[in-house]
């Protein structure tokens, strides 16, 4: 067969049984790469499961050290610029727990998952746990930054009498607006 400017391709075809072996091969090479982001997300689980643990001992805690502690530097700027623009006698975008959706906090059977593992060096984590008896959710993207994950925004989708939001997105209203959830 003659293909562009007079070049000779010869087409062959596949055996069958290498169609088979290939469609077999093709389906487990991607199990086994979604399995190794699955496992690489994983390893983001326990800086989530320590931040609720040390919730869930009862104890007094600082929820906004907390989150800085364990933020990725993108995000430290966005809290900074936000407080930054906060008058001094005003609390600011961030009037609730972020970790818990809430300004009362009694939290137990706290499960942390990965939710999504797309590669590179970001996944999304989803905690859920109970506040007070209630159901709660909380999405987590995570980075990974300097070696190490850390946390770049956060979400809840909202449950009974509580609006959904975003920690970027409450992080650039403007001060007066207020958030509580």
């Amino acid at each position: 067969m003659a293909g562009a400017a007079g070049i000779e391709v010869r087409m062959k075809t596949m055996h069958p049984s290498a169609l088979v072996l290939l469609a077999a091969i093709v389906p487990a090479a991607r199990a086994a790469e979604v399995s190794a982001r699955q496992r690489e997300c994983q390893a983001a689980v326990p800086l989530l499961q320590s931040v609720y643990h040390r919730i869930e001992s009862g104890g007094d805690y600082d929820s906004a050290g907390l989150l800085r502690q364990n933020a990725s530097k993108s995000l430290i700027r966005a809290l900074d610029a936000e407080r930054a623009s906060t008058p001094a006698d005003e609390v600011g975008a961030i009037d609730f727990d972020v970790f818990t959706d809430a300004q009362d906090i009694r939290i137990d059977r706290v499960h942390v998952e990965v939710a999504d593992s797309p590669g590179g060096a970001s996944c999304t984590l989803l905690a859920t746990m109970l506040n007070y008896g209630e159901p709660i959710r909380i999405r987590f993207s995570m980075l990974r930054e300097d070696e190490a994950w850390k946390i770049d925004d956060i979400a809840a989708p909202g449950a009974a009498n509580q609006p959904s939001w975003r920690l970027r997105e409450l992080l650039a209203l403007p001060a007066d607006a207020g958030a509580t959830p």
